[in-house]
């Protein structure tokens, strides 16, 4: 008689990779690729988040991982409350280093800065983050994001980012494949 033994891997093992350490939804990586629900995983579900995070993944499992991510609430599409705790999590002054500055601030909520010609130049949210001490983003600048990603995503106008919404936005998006991914 043997006895067979399932290695698991805890939350705070998996988390003290510091490339899952410093990724602001690393619990929610967790909870997405985790079966039971707690963050716990074992070998199989390590291997398959890493597989899935590797730079050798294709585009759309890429995309295909962010959606679940950013869903939340886990219904099959991103409401606002869903962009919400995204935009929370990219600000959050443990992940960014400090506050945003007042300036930074401001391109975060439009979502553009000036070039070099005077023309506007789209710039992620995610690189809108500074060391410097200031305040953070207040509810209506947060919820002026959230209403300027809908409308710039919803190609159908039902007010949510649906799974074709959301692909289709983040196939046209330069180094989103690049920028996911986890390297160890």
């Amino acid at each position: 008689y043997q006895r067979r033994v399932r290695a698991v891997l805890t939350k705070p093992e998996i988390l003290s990779l510091p490339e899952l350490a410093a990724n602001p939804f690393n619990e929610r990586i967790l909870d997405v690729f985790s079966q039971t629900g707690d963050g716990r995983m074992n070998f199989e579900e390590f291997l398959d988040m890493m597989s899935q995070f590797s730079s050798k993944a294709p585009l759309n499992t890429k995309i295909d991982i962010a959606f679940r991510i950013y869903d939340f609430n886990d219904d099959g599409e991103i409401c606002e409350k869903d962009l919400e705790k995204v935009v929370l999590f990219l600000i959050q002054p443990s992940v960014t280093g400090g506050n945003l500055s007042t300036e930074d601030r401001q391109k975060v909520v439009n979502n553009q800065t000036s070039g070099d010609d005077g023309g506007d130049e789209v710039i992620p949210i995610t690189a809108v983050t500074t060391g410097k001490p200031n305040t953070s983003l207040t509810v209506e600048e947060r919820k002026q994001i959230v209403q300027r990603v809908i409308r710039e995503m919803d190609m159908d106008d039902d007010g949510t980012i649906s799974y074709l919404d959301f692909k289709h936005g983040m196939s046209k998006l330069n180094g989103f494949e690049e920028s996911f991914k986890i390297t160890l």
